[in-house]
């Protein structure tokens, strides 16, 4: 008789460590997909972010060329390369809603620090000033957000 209450015993504290440890893997498991999702996510931003900034440098890019060599492009081109800029700059805005939910706190000061740097801009005295004024803070933008979600998200080069 004792060796049967023995036995059941045995068998109640395996089943109990058995609840316990798969609680704790589920636990563990929840824990780890949720804090992947939440990196994609902040993946995702950043390559957003740096894919509509990088558009935005590369139109600016054009227009300086166009400018400084005086050429004139067609009104249809330059109405393309508009709103391919006015798309660019509304998806950083519509990014940078959800990176201040995500992101880190350097990343969202960086944000502001260009939108502050293109307001700024647009009061430049010429059109050339306004656009080297919007493409170095285009610049400075991009280079540091590639710098920061590099730090933020662990991303190695190699």
């Amino acid at each position: 008789m004792d060796g049967l209450y023995f036995e059941g015993l045995k068998l109640a504290v395996q089943a109990i460590v058995a609840l316990g440890v798969a609680r704790l893997t589920v636990v563990w498991a929840l824990s780890r997909y949720k804090a992947e999702k939440v990196w994609e996510r902040r993946l995702g931003a950043h390559a957003d972010l740096v894919t509509a900034l990088g558009e935005m440098r590369r139109i600016n890019g054009a227009w300086m060329i166009e400018e400084e060599e005086g050429r004139e492009l067609t009104e249809d081109f330059r109405q393309i390369q508009s709103k391919r800029y006015g798309d660019a700059s509304r998806k950083v805005q519509e990014v940078s809603a959800v990176a201040r939910l995500l992101l880190d706190k350097s990343t969202i000061t960086l944000l502001d620090e260009m939108e502050n740097g293109l307001a700024e801009a647009r009061s430049s005295l010429s059109y050339w000033e306004h656009l080297d004024a919007d493409g170095y803070v285009l610049r400075v933008a991009l280079d540091s957000l590639i710098s920061d979600g590099r730090s933020t998200l662990s991303i190695d080069r190699g």
